[in-house]
């Protein structure tokens, strides 16, 4: 059986974010993670089978956003230009560190 502990729960969740906590720090967003996740319990208690929908489903695009523009084709913009604030580039291409896998 799995430890589903608030504890545990944010172990897990600093690990998939490859985040290294003390078992302080643990323990305070532990306690923080209880109170969010006792709120969603307490939500999910509610009958809720008489209370109409009040998002989702289709609607007119105007109701929801307002005016749109036409989906027209515009110029892209210049390599040249969409290149000028990146921190780093190579003349063609953005250049980011590595996330996945590893070190390089």
């Amino acid at each position: 059986m799995t430890d589903s502990s608030p504890a545990s729960a944010v172990h897990k969740t600093a690990q998939l974010a490859r985040l290294s906590i003390g078992p302080a720090e643990e323990a305070r967003l532990g306690a923080q993670f209880e109170r969010i996740l006792g709120a969603f319990q307490s939500l999910s208690k509610l009958d809720v089978a008489d209370v109409p929908e009040t998002t989702g489903g289709p609607r007119p695009a105007e109701a929801a956003f307002g005016r749109l523009r036409d989906d027209a084709p515009r110029p892209s913009l210049e390599r040249a230009a969409a290149l000028a604030n990146a921190p780093q580039q190579d003349g063609e291409f953005y250049l980011v560190p590595k996330t996945v896998g590893g070190p390089t």
